[in-house]
């Protein structure tokens, strides 16, 4: 269930995105076609809409600061607008020499160039805040039928201005058809995510509906819009016009009602090229002011500015430190979701405690096995881990003896240590007799020898060996028995 909610979200960012992204390249690209420069790449607007949703879907709930966030927007923000801005006016070139940048910085703009590169940097915005402004809104069934209603409108914008402009928008049928095709799909996955689990595994197969009827659809409207973009051409330029007749009328009301209220007939009706308005506002002179008057003159006029500084410096202070503020807050943690570092540092931390039991299991103790003041008692316990490590673990059922008898099979080359450490421990545990200071010297030798390097690969090979093949290793105990 998790994993459906999860691919239905991705499906109605991206249809909901592609539906955003058509009205604001319309916009876009009327502007570029006015000023007969190329129109904005539509790969641009792809990946200016969409960069900004994949790294916020990435850096949410990792609790990262604001800045953290700001710093890596604005490190992909400048590169694909730098990259955008090559491949508009300098493909000819190599992007990273950066001598197209120098070209660029250099180069003399006429009013027509230099705005159309304006547009662009201000389209390549206008995509990037769109994308950002869709992954942190909730993108609910209200939410995406009134981003539909406002495509609309932008739409209807558009056909309005290339009509009064006379301007030929290339493609507008297909462009109009993907419109409402991604509309239709990101309302419908909406209302699909509005609905409640039972309902949703009710229609296991709507999702299968959707995407197969995309095809007849987009053929649909395809033909349905270019048969009839020229009537909608035609219905926008009478509106035009009709809007021009009806505001004719209502120009010149307003124009008497605010001649009655400011009473604009007793004015002189010539209008003269040096006067404009045709007025003449009398000016008091300099001179003709009296000393309290120029006295207050100055207090007005540097009070003013000291206020107004005063005030400008308060303002900028204040967006600093609310600046300051903001950056440094954290964004929302999930738990459950760890960063790349994060999980990086467990595994190394993993690997440091393997390393550490290791080196606890098998350095440290033998280090500990050659201290001098050992009794009959740990000798023994020593010699049970050896057999252990060495892959021949005792039983529970098992006596020294019988154990002893065990490990000699497995190491033949130390019967007489192995014995000699067995009969110690039999005589002082069980026999309660303790052991001479010679006998205890020949065991700690004969423990030794057992401890000893030389034995690692012959206790290597039998624990391989026998230790993974428990039948083996019982035949050979019943044998020794």
């Amino acid at each position: 269930m998790a994993k459906d909610i999860k691919r239905n979200r991705i499906f109605l960012i991206i249809s909901s995105g592609m539906m955003e992204i058509t009205w604001l390249y319309a916009l876009a690209g009327v502007f570029f076609i006015m000023l007969n420069a190329p129109v904005f790449p539509i790969w641009a607007a792809l990946l200016s809409f969409f960069t900004p949703i994949i790294i916020t879907s990435f850096l949410k709930g990792r609790g990262r600061r604001i800045i953290e966030h700001l710093i890596v927007h604005s490190l992909f923000y400048i590169l694909i607008l730098l990259y955008t801005i090559f491949n508009y006016g300098y493909g000819n070139e190599l992007f990273f020499s950066l001598r197209w940048l120098q070209m660029f910085f250099q180069k003399q703009y006429g009013p027509i160039d230099g705005f159309a590169y304006i547009l662009l940097i201000f389209s390549f915005a206008s995509f990037w805040f769109s994308g950002y402004k869709l992954i942190e809104r909730s993108n609910d069934h209200l939410t995406i039928s009134s981003r539909f209603d406002l495509g609309i409108v932008m739409l209807v914008l558009t056909f309005i201005i290339a009509g009064i402009t006379d301007t030929i928008f290339p493609r507008a049928g297909v462009l109009i058809s993907y419109y409402f095709l991604f509309s239709m799909l990101a309302i419908i996955i909406a209302q699909q995510s509005k609905s409640s689990k039972m309902e949703y595994d009710s229609k296991p197969g709507i999702s299968n509906l959707i995407f197969t009827s995309i095809p007849v659809m987009l053929l649909f409207a395809s033909w349905v819009l270019l048969f009839f973009l020229p009537q909608m051409t035609s219905a926008a330029q009478a509106g035009y016009h009709i809007l021009k007749v009806i505001a004719n009328p209502i120009g010149k009301l307003l124009l008497k009602i605010l001649s009655l209220l400011f009473d604009f007939s007793s004015f002189p009706a010539d209008v003269s090229s040096t006067d404009p308005a045709g007025l003449s506002i009398p000016i008091a002179d300099e001179n003709e002011l009296s000393w309290l008057g120029k006295i207050l003159q100055w207090i007005i006029a540097f009070g003013g500015i000291l206020l107004f500084s005063m005030l400008t410096i308060l303002t900028i202070g204040w967006l600093l430190y609310s600046l300051w503020k903001w950056l440094s807050l954290k964004t929302e943690l999930d738990i459950e979701k760890k960063g790349l570092w994060e999980e990086l540092g467990l595994w190394l931390r993993h690997v440091f405690l393997e390393i550490k039991t290791f080196l606890q299991k098998y350095s440290v103790s033998k280090i500990l096995y050659r201290r001098r003041d050992d009794s009959i008692s740990v000798i023994f316990k020593r010699l049970c881990q050896w057999g252990k490590h060495s892959g021949i673990t005792r039983k529970k059922f098992q006596t020294p003896l019988e154990y002893g008898r065990c490990l000699s099979l497995f190491f033949p080359d130390n019967i007489q240590d192995i014995g000699l450490i067995i009969d110690g421990f039999n005589k002082e545990f069980y026999g309660k007799k303790p052991n001479g200071r010679e006998e205890i010297e020949k065991i700690k030798k004969a423990w030794r020898r057992l401890a000893s390097p030389s034995q690692w690969p012959l206790r290597l090979m039998t624990k391989i060996l026998y230790s993974r093949k428990p039948n083996l290793r019982e035949a050979f105990s019943s044998h020794s028995q």
